[in-house]
């Protein structure tokens, strides 16, 4: 009978790992678990004249010491409650998670999660296993899918499993399908609104018909550089592991960047500072990806500054890694749009009262670059006075 209750167990969970692509060792675990639950409710429990207390009987199946091994070394919470609904046991993932206060506590006024509290009442009543999701706000979001199962004595086993980042990147796979329909979605009325009026009032008018094509032609481009920056963002993605240690000489690489911006410069009337230092800094990456990365970046800060002011780049030696500073004098970014300016189609509020042009994706692929490179983004800015993004990179050396 305990053969077949860990292998229904371990099937249970091996399903879950194919649908949440769970870490393999997680369903040994998980195999303790279900152990630790067949044999705790096979023992004899006792209760003491006082109601906080729960005294497991020295005939059980398992002594406490081995008990609690099993159940200390689980990734899940466990918590178990007399009828009173005193917290009579914690392991230790329960006590990282809520505190080492639990036990001898009311789970009601610790715990203050309502669905939990009806659902412990609900299996009290049938003594069914309850299946529940919680969601705890304060003080960070949490995430949990947890079990109820009944014991001797009144006696409620809860378990939980940790399921907040499953739950995220479940949202983030949502958010991306969303934005990316919309921001398809928005050319394509377009682009057929206008074919719409090629075949009807436009048939017969050749200059309309010109007008109508060009702004086609405009829609589709918007389409093909999102495209092309969601593959970019892909591969970057998919490459992030890969170690990089070819020798790339930053100076090279910033001179061709500013030179491929002359066009939308000029446009602009932006003067771009280089402040070339004598020495030309090594940094250990790749010089395709370093290129995206400060294209990027030099984009969006002309993209965002206005007409006939400054952009200035320079690069600095510190503690053996190669800082890179653009600062320019653009709307800058509301403070509390930082955090998250580089998420992926995350657009500022600026951005968008000023209808700016562009995908969301660019500051994305310029986190992930540099990700790879081992390196770090630091950003700063004052509203209305303009933007500082700070790269550092290691610096190149033979070892």
């Amino acid at each position: 009978m305990l053969k077949l209750f860990i292998f229904i167990g371990l099937l249970t969970n091996i399903c879950s790992y194919l649908y949440f692509s769970f870490p393999l060792p997680i369903l040994f675990v998980n195999a303790f678990l279900l152990l630790f639950v067949y044999l705790f409710k096979e023992i004899k429990i006792e209760e003491s004249s006082n109601k906080n207390n729960l005294i497991i009987n020295n005939d059980s199946l398992l002594n406490k010491n081995l008990q609690e091994f099993f159940v200390n070394h689980l990734q899940e919470i466990v918590i178990i409650i007399n009828k009173f609904n005193i917290i009579t046991f914690a392991n230790i993932p329960a006590l990282n998670f809520f505190g080492n206060k639990l036990i001898g506590q009311n789970i009601g006024s610790e715990l203050r999660i309502p669905d939990l509290l009806d659902a412990i009442d609900h299996n009290r009543q049938d003594k069914l296993i309850k299946k529940i999701d919680l969601e705890i706000k304060f003080p960070t979001y949490k995430y949990l899918k947890a079990d109820i199962i009944s014991a001797e004595l009144e006696n409620v086993i809860v378990i939980m499993r940790d399921y907040t980042e499953v739950k995220k990147s479940q949202d983030l796979r949502s958010d991306f399908v969303a934005n990316v329909s919309h921001e398809l979605k928005t050319p394509l009325t377009s682009i057929k609104g206008f074919l719409e009026v090629i075949e009807s009032s436009a048939k017969d008018d050749p200059q309309m018909q010109k007008k109508s094509i060009k702004i086609m032609q405009n829609q589709a481009n918007k389409m093909q550089i999102l495209i092309d920056d969601l593959l970019m963002l892909n591969r970057i993605e998919q490459q992030e592991h890969i170690k990089l240690r070819d020798k790339v000489s930053i100076n090279e690489v910033l001179k061709e960047v500013i030179s491929n911006c002359t066009e939308l410069v000029n446009e602009k009337s932006i003067n771009i500072k280089f402040i070339n230092s004598k020495k030309d800094f090594l940094v250990k990456g790749d010089k395709e990806k370093l290129n995206i990365l400060f294209k990027n970046i030099l984009d969006n800060a002309i993209k965002y500054s206005s007409p006939n002011t400054e952009i200035s780049l320079e690069a600095n030696l510190k503690n053996g890694k190669v800082l890179i500073v653009i600062h320019d004098q653009g709307i800058g970014i509301p403070k509390k749009d930082i955090p998250r300016i580089t998420e992926r189609f995350y657009r500022s509020d600026n951005g968008k009262k000023l209808k700016i042009e562009g995908t969301g994706i660019g500051l994305s692929i310029v986190k992930h670059i540099i990700n790879q490179h081992e390196g770090e983004l630091r950003i700063s800015s004052i509203e209305g006075k303009g933007s500082t993004f700070t790269v550092e990179l290691n610096e190149f050396n033979n070892s």
